[in-house]
């Protein structure tokens, strides 16, 4: 790690061979960083400790991000998407229909007046569709698909009042 206020390189030991994703926490000190093998490691860079969390994933960990309120969503190629703790405990879980490429966190326009914080998330599964998850809403996930004559998803980004911008490989 390299720090710019003191200007210093600091060598982190993960013990991972084949690390396949990592985040920083948008509110603490965390690190996450998955495996290809499906393995955790959550690097407290407070404290200097790291947490090693074997078997998170039965596959490779894709992708994930960090709410604001420090909860970490992890997608993997086993078709699992896992919501964990700072700590890494598993708080829910569901099963995608196909691989994830990419996963955000966003908030969700529920009507003129509300907006959910950051409390759902989204998934590209198989650059074919987009999961869009709400944590207070398990139940009810919606899975948006569009037609074929748009191509695969290429990227998406969560923007303004709750509006999303889709780009597909086809040019659309």
């Amino acid at each position: 790690l390299w720090s710019t206020h003191e200007k210093k390189f600091r060598e982190i030991d993960t013990n991972l061979k084949d690390p396949s994703f990592m985040t920083w926490s948008r509110c603490g000190p965390q690190l996450a960083i998955g495996s290809q093998k499906g393995n955790l490691l959550i690097y407290n860079n407070a404290t200097s400790k790291s947490t090693l969390l074997a078997g998170k994933h039965s596959k490779r960990i894709s992708c994930g991000a960090w709410n604001l309120d420090n909860k970490l969503a992890l997608a993997s190629h086993d078709r699992m998407m896992s919501i964990n703790d700072e700590k890494g405990d598993t708080l829910d879980q569901t099963k995608l229909k196909y691989d994830p490429y990419d996963l955000q966190f966003a908030e969700q326009k529920i009507d003129d007046k509300s907006v959910q914080k950051e409390h759902t998330i989204t998934v590209n599964m198989g650059h074919q569709t987009i999961l869009l998850y709400n944590m207070t809403n398990p139940e009810n996930p919606v899975e948006l698909a569009f037609q074929p004559k748009y191509g695969e998803i290429t990227s998406y980004k969560w923007f303004g009042d709750g509006y999303m911008l889709i780009g597909f490989n086809k040019g659309y």
